[in-house]
């Protein structure tokens, strides 16, 4: 049988994105939202080394019936100093970064995240970047639930390293010893 996952893998959330540089360095939300100057792009992006700050439109489906829960945006490299999320469908604009002062109830980790609501209607979301360091960006949309499983596989997988990390410095401070 069909069950929703196999709907939600055959439909990504993501539909198409696209970025657009803002020489100005002020541009806000209204500026950047004109359809002019977007220049389509898939997988992860570079831009080099710049102050200018860049802005992604994401282009994400209309939710699934069965789909409750958040979306979750992750974006790496951690060391992106200014993100700014907006969703103007649902008015939220929401920050994260090197740079910003996390707040307690954000989740730890090795990348920043952003919950986006799962709407009943296509739509488009703007994450403006700005970094004093390489302008990289890597960015995976995934249900909650899926976004959850990755968290927690990321979290063992550097447990583990730490772990072996100790057993081998153990190991050395007694074989010097």
């Amino acid at each position: 049988g069909c069950n929703s996952t196999d709907i939600i893998d055959s439909a990504p959330l993501v539909q198409s994105k696209s970025w657009k540089m803002d020489p100005s360095g002020h541009a806000k939300l209204q500026d950047m939202s004109s359809p002019d100057g977007w220049q389509v792009f898939e997988g992860d992006k570079s831009w080099g080394r710049g102050s200018e700050p860049i802005w992604v439109r994401f282009t994400l489906r209309a939710a699934l019936p069965d789909e409750k829960e958040p979306w979750i945006l992750r974006v790496n490299p951690s060391y992106l100093d200014h993100l700014t999320l907006h969703d103007p469908s649902v008015q939220l604009v929401a920050q994260t970064g090197d740079s910003v002062t996390r707040r307690n109830d954000a989740p730890g980790g090795t990348h920043f995240t952003f919950r986006i609501a799962a709407l009943p209607y296509q739509r488009d979301v703007y994450l403006r970047l700005q970094t004093t360091s390489s302008r990289v960006l890597m960015t995976k949309f995934a249900p909650f639930p899926e976004a959850q499983k990755q968290n927690r596989k990321s979290e063992w997988f550097l447990g583990f390293l730490i772990a072996t990390s100790i057993i081998f410095a153990a190991l050395g401070t007694l074989q010097w010893a």
